[in-house]
């Protein structure tokens, strides 16, 4: 079974939306016997058994320590870049294929979906570096061992579960000026960029803003979002608008 969405998550408590039960739910996760009872180990028991029965048993892996490494170092660094060949040494294997086999079990099992950098060259895509999502953010925080608790990193994981649901279509960007944004949808037929922020400050909104218009720019697009917890606003810049949208509002729109 599928966790819960947000929607699904707020029908179940009988919640209203808003930062609140997003904060509740982002905390949470939405597996729904977890939700029952609140107990920490259905989680932990559920990963172990995805990892052991699912993937272990089923591909006929032995070291089953060296995979349990490799689950736990994604979910401990949700929403990051990753090169498997900088994962032998931390999961303990020799060869970076023997990673990549296990992410793919991983992504087969559903608890993570890995997510392509956008470029016109499919080899060029092949090469980039890739970033991770979870499944669901509950499994983040019972299954991490170092998870800093950088909020933005959950919302961002939320954002991409909502995408997700809704299509496969979906890129990063990474520009030649520096810029990246964290979104982009459906880029050869009508690109949206969305970027993700826990909260637009004065020390990040210049770099957040610049991620959205150099994707606009790339696309020829006039119109971004930024996400974010719980701000609205409408930014109008060089000729573009980027509406700013919380977090909590936009699986309902």
């Amino acid at each position: 079974m599928f966790p819960f969405s947000y929607k699904e998550f707020l029908a179940f408590f009988k919640l209203d939306a808003g930062p609140e039960s997003l904060s509740d739910y982002l905390g949470k996760g939405g597996f729904p016997e977890y939700l029952k009872t609140g107990n920490d180990d259905i989680l932990l028991q559920l990963q172990s058994d995805i990892l052991h029965r699912d993937i272990a048993v089923r591909y006929g892996i032995r070291d089953v320590s060296s995979l349990r490494r490799l689950f736990v170092y994604l979910v401990s660094n949700p929403a990051q870049l990753f090169s498997p060949s900088k994962l032998t040494s931390i999961v303990g294997v020799k060869s970076p294929t023997t990673v990549l086999e296990y992410i793919s079990y991983l992504e087969s099992s559903y608890l993570i979906q890995l997510l392509p950098c956008f470029a016109w060259s499919v080899k060029a895509q092949s090469l980039a570096p890739k970033k991770n999502y979870i499944i669901d953010t509950g499994i983040i925080k019972t299954g991490s061992v170092s998870f800093s608790g950088n909020l933005g990193v959950l919302l961002e994981n939320f954002v991409y579960n909502i995408l997700r649901s809704k299509t496969t279509d979906i890129f990063y960007f990474s520009g030649k000026n520096g810029g990246e944004c964290d979104f982009i949808v459906s880029p050869h037929e009508k690109p949206s960029c969305i970027q993700v922020c826990w909260e637009l400050t004065p020390e990040n909104q210049d770099r957040e803003i610049k991620g959205a218009l150099d994707a606009m720019n790339f696309f020829n697009i006039d119109t971004g979002t930024i996400i974010t917890y719980n701000t609205e606003d409408i930014i109008l810049t060089e000729g573009k608008r980027i509406d700013v949208i919380p977090a909590w509002r936009y699986e309902l729109a």
